[in-house]
């Protein structure tokens, strides 16, 4: 066994002054020896993810506290129906801040304002007139063409009876 000199503690005290001085430690001078000797652990800073938290939900009151990122960022929630969409952060106070997206159409424009007004009767008399100019032209084809029946002469049908 090696040898280590004694240690002892004995804090000096002064019955004048109320204050403490330690007693030197004679091993801390071989601690910075063994500090030397230690591996160095750096530590790797992750790339920070860029992107947007987003995600469906059904119904707002069922997100909870940690589903809003504390990394500073924020998260938008959208609803499955797609009538609202909330942003939520964490403020500087501990709080979560809510921010709601309503989509609106202008005042100006209802429903079926941008549909034309149909005329059917218009549209009824369109269609008859393409009816009767299709029938003129198939009339005009069809005497146009000879009938095989016609070109050859009539037919002699002769009965087994004679």
């Amino acid at each position: 066994m090696s040898n280590y000199p004694p240690f002892s503690y004995q804090p000096q005290m002064n019955p004048y002054q109320n204050s403490y001085q330690p007693m030197q430690n004679p091993y801390m001078a071989q601690m910075g020896q063994y500090q030397q000797n230690l591996p160095v652990v750096q530590q790797v800073q992750q790339p920070q993810q860029i992107g947007l938290n987003c995600r469906f939900v059904d119904d707002f009151n069922a997100i909870v506290a940690n589903d809003v990122p504390m990394d500073g960022n924020g998260a938008i929630f959208v609803d499955r129906s797609g009538t609202e969409m909330q942003w939520r952060n964490w403020t500087p106070n501990g709080t979560i801040q809510t921010i709601v997206y309503n989509p609106v159409q202008p005042e100006n424009q209802s429903e079926g304002a941008n549909m034309p007004k149909m005329d059917f009767n218009a549209l009824n008399e369109d269609v008859r007139a393409l009816r009767e100019d299709i029938l003129a032209r198939l009339d005009a084809i069809e005497k146009s063409v000879v009938k095989p029946s016609q070109s050859r002469g009539k037919k002699v049908e002769v009965s087994a009876d004679e």
